[in-house]
């Protein structure tokens, strides 16, 4: 078995790797690169005799360029094994990202398939990745309606602009229970952390009427939601916080519903957040709202 890069030509047969034949796949590849999502450079292919037996595509965010993400790892059900396929590419993958100078590797590995998530747990923790961050992932398509809802102002990003709103995520991070923030606070100061985040964020979909901070009628700030659209029917709470001197009131849950008000409004049909297993208050304001856990999520990282 060889791993290498592909190459423009390989891209058909490589979307096809593990599709069910006379079955499209979901992966438009050109479409990441067309959108700097990935480069041919990054995307990885495992072959024997011609026939593809697994891909994964990595690729960054361009505020962390040395830290590479895994976008998506897919192997074929062969005889080859999966195991034996999948510690391959992902060994030999990763001896080529050593050389391009990046510091880490992260995968953010989901429960979707409990057979596959076990698979790729074994192959991830074999070449040496920490899980750094346990999480869960609720889902819904019918959120509940608040009963006596607060009467909060919003404004949004671009109303309050973005030292505004880079200051709000350093408020509502303070005391967070998010691992990942608590984190990156460690690493690089609260006010870079929270700067980062926001680019982070803004790489992901960036709708400056749909940030919001929320404040009480003393013009006290409560929290801010970030709700983002993924497709044309899924979107995601993809960041909420309460300020620590607003918190135990039960805000969150409001925060919660205006992002989803927004989202629904849009159209959207399908809504999830993923969070932190240890943030409780944010689990059972969520449940209240009708949302289901879905699956579990790991972050796993490896440095370099």
């Amino acid at each position: 078995m060889r791993v290498r890069t592909i190459q423009l030509e390989d891209i058909a047969q490589y979307e096809q790797i593990g599709v069910e034949e006379g079955r499209k796949s979901s992966l438009n590849l050109q479409k990441w690169l067309d959108t700097g999502r990935t480069s041919l450079d990054w995307c990885f292919v495992i072959e024997l005799d011609g026939q593809f037996l697994g891909r994964i595509i990595y690729g960054i965010f361009e505020e962390e360029p040395y830290d590479i993400k895994v976008w998506q790892i897919k192997l074929a059900d062969t005889e080859g094994g999966l195991l034996n396929i999948g510690n391959k590419l992902l060994a030999d993958s990763i001896e080529i990202l050593k050389e391009k100078g990046f510091n880490t590797v992260e995968y953010h590995l989901y429960s979707t398939t409990p057979e596959l998530f076990e698979t790729f747990q074994s192959i991830f923790k074999t070449h040496g990745f920490q899980i750094v961050q346990e999480k869960k992932s609720f889902e819904t398509n019918q959120v509940n309606n608040i009963d006596k809802a607060k009467k909060f102002e919003y404004k949004t990003l671009k109303e309050v602009g973005e030292k505004v709103f880079i200051e709000a995520i350093e408020s509502v991070t303070e005391g967070t229970l998010d691992r990942e923030d608590v984190m990156s606070i460690k690493l690089h100061g609260s006010r870079k952390a929270a700067t980062l985040y926001f680019e982070l964020l803004k790489e992901i979909d960036f709708n400056e009427t749909w940030w919001r901070i929320a404040y009480n009628e003393k013009k006290e700030m409560i929290g801010l939601v970030v709700p983002q659209k993924f497709s044309e029917e899924e979107g995601a709470i993809n960041y909420i916080g309460v300020t620590p001197t607003q918190r135990g009131n039960g805000y969150v849950r409001e925060l919660l519903w205006e992002g989803a008000r927004i989202m629904i409004e849009d159209g959207i049909q399908n809504i999830m957040a993923d969070i932190d297993i240890q943030n409780y208050p944010l689990e059972k304001a969520l449940e209240q709202l009708g949302y289901q856990c879905s699956r579990s999520e790991l972050v796993l990282k490896l440095e370099l």
